[in-house]
């Protein structure tokens, strides 16, 4: 332009709003920068009064900038900020609400379930997929948490099933590496592949009837290798784990009816343990299982505790507050600066 400042065009901000705003200015409408001498001023169309208030549509509003100073922000355009910001701060408190909270030390997740192991004499587990490491399962099965108790400083109980939120599970992919007899009926086995799941489901489940009902399809529940009917289908998956690298899952079956099965598990995915700026250690399962009494389908029925850890972290995640946080503090500070008259920033050279 013969004065020297740029203008540029930009679709209507209406025609492209993700908020759902009246579809308005047919005309695309300009995005102004008109230079001075030492004042740049910035016309803003992402934002204008008809959205943020109720006066008649008119100009944009200005972010005044003098010497590479933000002299001035419209309230609007602040007061967004911080809303984004303390909408980010109440978003991510409702999450945490979900999330079980671990103090730092010990915990022990208390668990039982069923499982399709192949046992002497049989060769192969009912219901038994391809496994992703080759071969095909010799384990998988289906599990319930029955509570979930902190040991540090104190034995405490942050989690009991039957109270309308249940933890039920999924643990597959395993394939026996090798089977050593130990005489008299007893054998020893040990496994790689495992994987297991941990899934948050709202269901009343007295008396574990819900779950007993949704394990007793046996293996016509399986929709996948990682798929269960009535589990995966009716939760939110809230933790992933897998055998910690270069570790197996060790076994035993003790004639005439007992199992026992050892392991370490790392998560990979956490959505269901709120641990501050901690950090989750592996996970170690010792679980002991009768050959008797079982329902159809199922070889093993089984219990017993998966213990881990919340270590205090040196470094704090990155990501944690990141977001939200830059935006509630550029609220804070424009509006506070706005009121002193005083610049709220730098522009980069």
């Amino acid at each position: 332009m013969a004065d020297g400042s740029r203008q540029d065009y930009l679709p209507s901000h209406h025609e492209l709003s993700p908020f759902g705003f009246r579809r308005a200015h047919k005309k695309p409408r300009p995005f102004v920068v008109t230079q001075a001498k030492s004042r740049t001023t910035v016309s803003v169309l992402s934002l204008c009064r008809p959205c943020f208030s109720t006066r008649t549509c008119g100009p944009p509003p200005r972010i005044t900038i003098r010497n590479k100073m933000i002299i001035s922000i419209p309230k609007n355009i602040a007061g967004l900020a911080l809303t984004a910001g303390l909408a980010a701060f109440g978003l991510a408190s409702i999450a945490n609400a979900q999330l079980i909270t671990l103090t730092t030390g010990n915990f022990t997740i208390h668990a039982n379930g069923y499982s399709s192991s192949t046992l002497p004499p049989a060769t192969s587990a009912l219901g038994g997929l391809p496994s992703s490491i080759g071969g095909v399962e010799d384990t998988w099965g289906v599990f319930q948490v029955n509570s979930i108790d902190t040991l540090t400083p104190s034995l405490t109980n942050v989690f009991t099933e039957n109270k309308g939120t249940e933890y039920w599970g999924v643990f597959y992919n395993s394939v026996d590496q090798s089977t050593t007899p130990l005489g008299g009926g007893n054998v020893s086995f040990t496994a790689k592949g495992l994987k297991l799941d941990i899934y948050r489901l709202s269901v009343n489940d007295t008396n574990d009837a819900a779950f007993n009902a949704v394990a007793n399809q046996g293996t016509s529940g399986r929709t996948s290798i990682s798929g269960f009917n009535g589990i995966t289908n009716a939760g939110s998956l809230v933790l992933s784990s897998q055998l910690a690298d270069g570790t197996d899952m060790t076994s035993f079956f003790t004639a005439p009816n007992h199992t026992s099965a050892f392991g370490s598990l790392t998560v990979t995915t956490n959505n269901m343990f709120d641990v501050g700026m901690g950090n989750l250690s592996n996970l170690s399962f010792s679980l002991a299982g009768l050959t008797t009494d079982v329902p159809a389908d199922w070889t093993v029925k089984f219990g017993g505790p998966i213990d881990g850890n919340v270590s205090l972290s040196p470094v704090p995640e990155p990501s944690a507050f990141a977001a939200m946080g830059a935006a509630l503090l550029i609220g804070i500070i424009a509006l506070r600066r706005r009121q002193q008259g005083n610049p709220v920033g730098v522009l980069p050279a």
